[in-house]
């Protein structure tokens, strides 16, 4: 969670080649944050869309959704630019400015280099798997070339980091 408020990466992946595998992964991506605080799930709460599900079709119609349209910005909003994000939890860990500046406490290390690190391998990973389902795709759809540059597909991928910030 980073303000009380659970959250998702999107990370988006351009596929322009299956044959051989030839990827690119954006360096610019969405965080998606639940408009309610979250609370460990229970009995009680597990109904509670609006705090475990990050899903923007579910949050945007909530009386708390809150816009921003400032992509610098990493702490407001329920959509944020992910650098945004990423450059503030490289600044702070998951504890929030206000946190760090009151208490004097030392952030939790958070590397905005390692997360992209991570996310290249995860994203090899999963090409790697889907590699012969794509270039079968490919070859099975007129004017497709699964080694040229005649189709390509964009892939988003749904990111969450644990408390440790992995």
């Amino acid at each position: 969670a980073m303000g009380g408020r659970k959250w998702d990466a999107r990370v988006y992946v351009l596929v322009t080649s299956v044959s051989p595998m030839e990827a690119y992964v954006s360096r610019e991506g969405l965080a998606r944050f639940c408009v309610e605080t979250y609370r460990a799930p229970t009995d009680a709460n597990a109904r509670d869309v609006c705090a475990h599900l990050t899903n923007y079709s579910l949050n945007k119609l909530h009386a708390g959704f809150e816009h921003c349209d400032d992509p610098e910005d990493g702490l407001h909003g329920s959509k944020r630019a992910l650098s945004a994000v990423l450059r503030e939890l490289g600044a702070t860990g998951h504890k929030s400015r206000e946190e760090v500046t009151k208490v004097g406490c030392r952030p939790h290390a958070f590397s905005v280099e390692e997360f992209w690190f991570r996310v290249h391998r995860l994203v090899a990973a999963t090409l790697a798997a889907l590699a012969p389902s794509l270039r079968a795709s490919y070859e099975a759809t007129p004017g497709c070339a699964p080694h040229g540059r005649s189709c390509f597909q964009c892939f988003g991928f749904d990111l969450m980091l644990d408390e440790d910030l992995r």
